[in-house]
């Protein structure tokens, strides 16, 4: 049999390894583990999920910030890049360059895995963590796709560039790969998922929430549909994600809060908790960004975005008595140009205490029960079972603390109407590729969206909607002009890192 070594995949990705079953943040002893018993297949798929996230690349790209002016701190320059849409290639653990290393480093270390799983007879012990390894590779081909290629349409992702799609290991260095097109990234994406998904075994994870469990992976299989277009099986996987009791696969945001008190520290802990059966997946990633957020107002969520937009601000929810939903009042600290989320919490990886140097961490939520309930949401949206959607939105409603009323589709789309009538900033017009009806379907989809932007702040996510249904945002200028991002703008893809592209990887256009 022929032995593979976690040293040879670490001469190629030079990526840094952070494993373990109970903590994220337990690092491999011994990098010249020999890849040749299940075990050692299992210990190092650990190391297959990014620890780069797009959270800090995403966030100020979107119109949840606005500058307030030279007398506040702008923090690093990563994040007055990403106001500007530019690229980001500083020298930083935030930066594109990271990203895309370490998403194909963890793409290696899937190759790797699934290599030594053949090298041993694929045997049935090994199944689920076969299907593992497969859903890792689509995930980080995902991640890149999602930053780095403009959006998925079927309808011109023929004509975009893609991801190169990683399948085998490097056999040399500085090996060149042609990036494809976006259409050829998404089949290799659905072709792995499609085979993953009947593999999956919880029962081999001792903390099923570190690794694609089966919620997990089929919430992931619902979002990447959603994207692909295909919304009847996007709500198939939505489905099969969330169960016949969706409510008992969401945050309990009044539970947190009466086990919390103002114990504020303690918030980000429970939220997020390997225990909370609303967190299907939990990944580690490396990033000072949440400490920058804090300490950096100059790009803002200020209150003349969250009391009309976000957090603050009014929906089909809102009441005489409360416009805004309750659950944030007890989590949200800062002042009126910068209102943040005590939401995820950082750690410190200590490498010298008395020098008090160190590494921020997170334990970032790719896949909650939450998000897959929008997902499902929007696909319903999408195949015209409004009232179905309209279900799902009141269950969203209800659980960030709205009151217990029913929510129709008549009471929600009104809402927006009236949003549209007024040019809110709530509805800013759509232009995704896909066509989409005026009326009920438009003003249900503003409620989705709505939803999800208040769902996702700080994750960065919010980017991802701007981009998919080609919505144009402008960002103020303080003493310059303001600048707009329109809907066909090739500054809706990151781009490609230039190590990356003295390298010979085809970059984007600019035009």
């Amino acid at each position: 049999m022929k032995k593979i070594t976690l040293s040879t995949i670490l001469c190629l990705s030079g990526i840094l390894l952070l494993t373990g079953c109970d903590s994220f943040l337990d690092v491999e002893p011994d990098s010249r583990t020999k890849i040749d018993q299940p075990k050692k297949v299992k210990d190092l798929l650990v190391n297959g999920y990014p620890t780069v996230g797009t959270m800090p690349l995403f966030e100020h790209r979107t119109d949840n910030y606005q500058d307030n002016g030279f007398n506040y701190s702008s923090g690093s320059p990563f994040i007055q890049k990403n106001y500007f849409w530019q690229g980001v290639d500083d020298n930083i653990n935030e930066s594109s360059e990271q990203l895309w290393q370490n998403c194909y480093g963890c793409i290696s270390v899937a190759n790797l895995a699934l290599k030594s799983i053949e090298e041993m007879g694929t045997p049935d012990e090994l199944l689920p963590y076969k299907a593992e390894a497969l859903l890792l590779r689509a995930y980080n081909h995902f991640v890149l796709a999602n930053a780095f290629c403009l959006p998925y349409s079927p309808s011109t992702a023929a004509n975009h560039l893609g991801v190169h799609y990683m399948k085998e290991l490097e056999s040399k260095i500085g090996q060149h790969y042609d990036r494809g097109t976006l259409a050829q990234t998404y089949a290799e994406i659905e072709k792995d998922i499609l085979e993953a998904l009947p593999l999956v075994d919880d029962e081999v994870f001792q903390v099923p929430a570190y690794h694609f469990n089966s919620r997990a992976a089929n919430s992931f299989a619902a979002k990447f549909f959603l994207y692909s277009e295909k919304w009847q099986k996007a709500v198939k996987y939505a489905d099969l994600a969330l169960g016949r009791n969706p409510e008992n696969y969401l945050y309990d945001y009044a539970g947190i809060t009466a086990k919390i008190g103002s114990d504020l520290a303690s918030w980000p802990v429970v939220y997020s908790s390997y225990e909370d059966p609303a967190n299907f997946l939990i990944t580690p990633i490396t990033t000072g960004f949440l400490v920058e957020i804090f300490n950096a107002p100059r790009y803002g969520h200020a209150d003349a975005i969250a009391s009309e937009q976000t957090t603050n601000g009014p929906g089909p929810w809102s009441t005489a008595a409360q416009t805004a939903l309750p659950v944030f009042a007890p989590i949200m600290l800062g002042n009126s140009q910068n209102i943040y989320l005590v939401k995820y919490y950082p750690m410190i990886e200590w490498l010298d205490r008395l020098a008090g140097t160190g590494y921020y961490h997170t334990g970032y939520i790719p896949f909650n029960g939450d998000e897959t309930l929008l997902y499902r949401a929007e696909a319903n949206v999408m195949l015209k079972n409004y009232d179905t959607a309209t279900k799902d939105l009141g269950m969203w409603y209800k659980a960030f603390g709205a009151p217990n009323i029913d929510y129709s589709t008549k009471l929600i789309t009104d809402f927006y109407q009236a949003r549209v009538t007024k040019n809110s900033p709530v509805t800013k017009p759509l232009n995704p590729a896909f066509t989409i009806e005026a009326g009920t379907q438009t003003l249900l989809m503003h409620a989705v969206l709505h939803a999800r932007r208040i769902e996702t702040l700080e994750s960065g996510q919010r980017w991802e909607d701007i981009r998919r249904y080609g919505i144009e945002i402008t960002h103020n200028v303080v003493n310059g002009v303001p600048m707009t991002l329109t809907k066909d703008d090739p500054r809706r893809a990151l781009p490609i890192p230039l190590i990356n592209e003295a390298a010979g990887v085809e970059p984007n256009p600019t035009k």
